[in-house]
């Protein structure tokens, strides 16, 4: 299990709106904990998520449901 893609690139100041599908049949999350955001993602649901990143640096993106931490995640990058 992963995040497709692993790598989510922004450009600082400006809205970015991903969309968010589980297509699987586990409940899931998407979570950047450095800005407090956790969206869950129920199995077979769709979830938008708007997110506006102020400064160029790199976060993680994970999932919290249990087992799942170590194999989903990936990486915010916001990027000129």
């Amino acid at each position: 299990m992963t995040f497709p893609p692993e790598r989510l690139v922004v450009r600082p100041g400006l809205p970015v709106g991903p969309t968010l599908v589980n297509r699987g049949r586990l409940d899931h999350t998407f979570a950047v904990p450095e800005f407090n955001v956790e969206v869950m993602l129920p199995a077979l649901q769709t979830q938008h998520l708007t997110l506006v990143v102020l400064k160029e640096s790199k976060w993680r993106i994970l999932c919290n449901a249990i087992g799942h931490f170590d194999t989903m995640k990936g990486t915010l990058v916001a990027a000129p």
